[in-house]
């Protein structure tokens, strides 16, 4: 779901973005790499959360696959990054504003993704 008045951007790489024209808040969906495996992924999540001092990673079950995800700032952008192993290839889920977790627009983009 694109919300009325945001930008939507398919970068044709495996990467889709919807974010409000003032850049305060963005969700992007992203698939990369090949031949990976759950540790994998699992230990990118881990990196990104020690290297920002965020959360878990905690293991979440949501859109038939299970995700590693954590919550950290980066230059006082609070983020969200849900990552999980579909067919060898890493399905990123990532949000960015700052309460993204409770925004109700934010939350309506982020139910409306379908993993295909």
């Amino acid at each position: 779901m694109v919300p009325n008045g945001w930008q939507f951007s398919d970068f044709k790489n495996g990467a889709l973005q919807t974010y409000n024209k003032m850049g305060s808040y963005m969700v992007e969906v992203k698939k990369a790499g090949k031949n990976m495996s759950e540790s994998d992924v699992q230990n990118t999540v881990a990196a990104l959360a020690k290297k920002y001092k965020g959360t878990g990673p905690e293991k979440v079950k949501m859109l038939g696959l299970v995700f590693y995800k954590t919550t950290f700032n980066v230059a006082s952008t609070h983020q969200s990054l849900y990552s999980a192993l579909r067919n060898g290839a890493k399905i990123s889920i990532a949000m960015m504003g700052k309460d993204h977790e409770t925004n109700a627009t934010m939350q309506a983009v982020f139910k409306s993704i379908v993993i295909k």
